[in-house]
């Protein structure tokens, strides 16, 4: 984007404090309050998810590491794999530190957005120019001249320029000089020294216009260059300052860059541009003249520091740059050579007095509207942005949450495996011992309260060994026993009967017709006999005798026993299922249950923020914003 020239050159300060102030331009806007509601809306609900949490996790204890095998020093480091305890705890609060963390930087960022807003309702008329730069880069003395047409104003100055600029103090890192509301109504001007004199938000305010001078983005206190960064969304213009001594630094590009991206109108200023050197008099006497460095060199920084700067950048967004580069002596326009007007020309502060208008001038008058809308869009786009990274802890606490669960399910699995072959030695002994007396109903009873008896015991130790917290005796409701017969002698009836009357008549019989067949010789004796033998038995089966006896073969106690082992086999199923249940509730109270809640909450919320940033940006794409 070609930055706005203007063929007028401003003839003064006056005259470009005049020529703004007949912009005008429109209040602070309503436009972004339905956007601004929104962010709102997002924190309170952060506020109310995070407590939900909290107390969905208060009931949570850490395992007793002597109980298992996990040590308390891999619980301290999050460990999450070894062990034999289940306890999510150490998870869960690997993952509250996680997202505790976003949700520190988004609560920042709303800080900062509201603090913004405020700023906007306080200093937001007219234009807003932002001043950023090293330290001792020629800030101070710069916002200085732009108030009082000099870079160190003596209180006569203060009392009579017109228009008096109105300062104020707006933040502090608390850092350097002791500024405050009274100090600055006191002072009003910028300090100007060796030092790094500026650690607050600080700035004046001109019909049109307001000027925010912001502490160095290089400080070494790291709270400065964070406060300074916090109102960058807020103005409509940025300045940044380079001191003519080295300006091609990498990390004044650094910065440089990074606001370009934020699309906003953009002026580099070389300051200091100026030496002074030493003279002779007609008289002999040496002494110092102050002038401006050349017009070649001064150029050349400025063709080479855009060059410098554009090397950063793609040619797409090179392409919509919005920047400038101006080389300006604050110091020769105040004491330089030559009148007043000259000095304006030379020193360079007429073209940037002219660059500052022609960007005012083509922002148009509702430059403050369009301003809280892109921080509101900025600040959309940080929230949605860091909403989403509420995943990647979530995504790792599920997978243990899951590795845990895979785990119980091994670990009621061996349970079983080693608890079946005790019921089945226990169910052969009682059975043993009631089998003698046939105690059938006792066995059942005892058998019955024998299985939930070992069953807690079990249960305890199960408990103690995955660092399930202690929580009384451990019980389950069991089917009814069926399928168990009774004790019983198992007996073979037989029966004996006797042929002594057949064997008799058969004897007559076949007497008696073997010498009526002699007759017939020795076949009739044969046919004879055969049937007088029957004959005579039937006759004789008259005195035959039959009786019935029972005769003791064993009993039942194989079957009891293998029905009996089927039936603790049932009960078996139905108190680890129990346990299960139970253990799965203890495991996912706090965890699982608080990872859904967070996931659903903020789902909700990339939503609603999803949404209202889409539309947002299709306003800007139509030119509606």
């Amino acid at each position: 984007m070609t930055h706005p020239t203007s063929e007028l050159k401003l003839s003064g300060r006056s005259q470009f404090l005049s020529r703004v102030a007949e912009l005008g331009g429109e209040g602070v806007m309503t436009d972004a309050g339905h956007y601004q509601r929104l962010l709102l809306q997002v924190e309170s609900d952060l506020a109310r998810t995070f407590s939900a949490l909290e107390e969905d996790g208060a009931g949570l204890k850490e395992p007793d590491a002597s109980k298992g095998n996990a040590s308390k020093a891999d619980a301290s480091k999050g460990d999450t794999s070894t062990g034999d305890t289940l306890s999510l705890y150490a998870a869960r609060q690997k993952w509250m530190a996680s997202i505790s963390d976003i949700r520190a930087r988004l609560d920042q960022s709303f800080s900062a957005f509201k603090k913004r807003g405020d700023f906007y309702l306080r200093r937001g008329q007219g234009r807003m120019v932002c001043v950023f730069g090293k330290v001792k880069a020629g800030k101070s003395s710069l916002g200085n001249y732009v108030a009082y047409g000099t870079d160190t104003p003596t209180p006569e100055i203060k009392e009579t320029v017109q228009p008096r600029p109105e300062f104020f103090f707006e933040d502090s890192s608390g850092l350097n000089e002791k500024m405050s509301v009274d100090i600055m109504a006191q002072q009003r001007q910028f300090g100007v020294g060796i030092a790094e004199t500026t650690s607050s938000i600080q700035g004046f305010s001109l019909p049109g216009f307001t000027w925010v001078d912001t502490p160095g983005v290089d400080s070494p206190n790291a709270s400065n260059g964070d406060l300074a960064y916090q109102y960058i969304d807020a103005c409509d213009l940025i300045v940044f300052t380079l001191h003519s001594g080295s300006p091609e630094r990498a990390s004044d590009r650094d910065k440089i860059v990074s606001f370009l991206r934020r699309g906003k109108p953009f002026v580099l200023v070389i300051t200091a541009s100026d030496d002074v050197e030493e003279d002779e008099t007609p008289e002999g006497e040496l002494i110092s003249v102050l002038s401006m460095k050349s017009d070649f060199v001064r150029k050349e920084q400025c063709r080479r520091m855009k060059a410098f700067v554009e090397e950063a950048l793609t040619p797409e967004e090179v392409s919509r740059a919005d920047f400038s580069v101006v080389s300006v002596s604050a110091r020769y326009a105040c004491a330089g050579s030559g009148t007043q007007e000259e000095r304006w020309a030379k020193s360079g502060m007429q073209e940037f007095f002219t660059d500052l208008f022609d960007t005012f001038q083509a922002q148009g008058t509702s430059v403050r509207e369009k301003t809280a809308l892109r921080d509101v869009r900025g600040c959309l786009k940080e929230t949605l942005d860091t909403l989403n990274e509420f995943e990647v802890p979530s995504k790792a606490f599920a997978g243990v949450i899951e590795e845990r669960q895979k785990r119980l399910e091994k670990k009621l699995r061996d349970l079983k495996a080693e608890t079946t072959p005790v019921l089945d030695k226990l169910t052969e002994d009682l059975a043993e011992v009631f089998a003698t007396k046939k105690q059938s109903l006792l066995y059942r009873d005892t058998l019955r309260r024998a299985f939930i008896s070992l069953m807690a015991k079990v249960a305890t130790d199960f408990n103690r060994e995955i660092g399930r917290p202690p929580h009384g005796v451990p019980e389950f409701t069991l089917s009814r026993h069926s399928g168990i017969p009774d004790f019983q002698d198992i007996f073979a009836k037989t029966k004996h009967e006797s042929k002594l009357g057949s064997n008799i008549g058969n004897a007559l019989g076949s007497l008696a017709g073997g010498l009526a067949g002699l007759a017939g010789g020795p076949v009739g004796a044969i046919a004879g006999g055969f049937l007088g033998s029957a004959a005579g038995e039937g006759l004789g089966s008259f005195f035959n005798e039959t009786t019935e006896n029972e005769v003791k073969t064993g009993d039942n106690l194989q079957a009891v026993i293998s029905n009996s082992k089927h039936q603790m086999a049932i009960w078996l199923n139905e108190a680890v299922a129990q346990l299960e249940t139970r253990t799965k509730d203890w495991l996912n109270k706090g965890t699982a249950s608080s990872l859904k809640t967070l996931r659903k909450e903020t789902g909700q919320m990339i939503s609603a923020v999803s949404g209202s940033l889409e539309h947002l940006n299709k306003d800007f794409d139509n030119g509606n914003a």
